[in-house]
């Protein structure tokens, strides 16, 4: 067969579908299978989080129910939604070997990470410590030099305290723990000086503890708005561009804000527990230009 031929029927086919013959192997697999699996936290309120009742629920959950049932409309098709727990240790290998088509948690977009995985910024927060509040030995950055800082390992804050280490000589002993609620219980136990996360992370594992007068976070600068977002494979164009077409139309018709404002500035949950975070012009700037 010759050049000119291929080029042909390859032309006709696009010409006559309006789009390439073949769509994205992720769209294909999810239209073929009528399954999407999404990827969620267990514990990371207010974003993705497990109720009282054991249901999938939060803000990164919201936001990708309103994806799904839009990618629904596209395709004609109702999609049944299998949901896996992941880790900040599994999250990209899972989205990787297929096992996970989109994350729908509480993931810091970095640059060694979009390496590997396509992301959608949903918000924009800064890292910050939390401590006892009977603590008033660290009041600012320089005081967390010769601390024991609980972290999460594979986290932006685990990095974020290498890089003060190996950068700025800052003497500071990480404490590993798996999740954020374990986190806060070594913290509660005297096992570290602090533990550090997105205030968002720490203001919500503070507000469902059973005595949140017990801890208090710290608004010390660290120099870093980090981005958020929904995270997802590589491989699938298609899939790239439906996304972050419907996140920012999400974010231009002001749906992604008013998600945000019910999950982080009213009660929510079967406690009713109110994180207080109103959205701030430099977040929502940032989620605005951010792709």
């Amino acid at each position: 067969m010759s050049k000119l031929l291929i080029i042909g029927i390859v032309l006709s086919s696009i010409i006559s579908t309006g789009s390439p013959a073949l769509a994205g192997k992720i769209i294909d697999n999810i239209t073929s299978n009528k399954t999407i699996v999404i990827g969620y936290r267990e514990s990371s309120i207010p974003y993705s989080f497990l109720d009282d009742s054991g249901n999938e629920t939060g803000y990164s959950i919201d936001v990708c129910n309103n994806l799904i049932k839009k990618l629904e409309a596209d395709k004609k098709i109702t999609l049944k939604i299998d949901k896996q727990p992941v880790t900040a240790q599994n999250w990209i290998t899972l989205v990787e070997n297929g096992s996970v088509d989109i994350v729908c948690a509480s993931t810091t977009i970095t640059p060694e990470r979009a390496e590997k995985v396509n992301f959608s910024a949903m918000n924009a927060d800064t890292i910050n410590p939390a401590v006892l509040a009977s603590n008033e030995t660290i009041k600012k950055k320089i005081d967390l030099m010769g601390k024991k800082i609980i972290v999460i390992p594979g986290s932006t804050g685990e990095k974020l305290l290498n890089k003060m280490k190996n950068q700025e000589n800052y003497d500071i002993t990480l404490v590993s723990a798996k999740d954020n609620p374990e986190a806060l219980l070594l913290l509660e136990q005297g096992r570290g000086d602090a533990m550090i996360t997105d205030k968002v992370l720490l203001s919500g594992e503070i507000a469902k503890a059973a005595d949140p007068k017990k801890f208090k976070v710290l608004d010390i600068d660290l120099n870093q708005l980090d981005l958020l977002g929904i995270m997802y494979s590589k491989e699938d164009e298609e899939f790239d561009a439906f996304i972050k077409g419907e996140m920012a139309a999400m974010k231009n018709d002001g749906t992604l804000f008013s998600l945000h404002d019910q999950w982080f500035n009213k009660p929510i949950g079967p406690k009713k527990l109110n994180l207080n975070l109103k959205i701030t012009e430099d977040q929502k700037k940032a989620i605005m230009e951010a792709k």
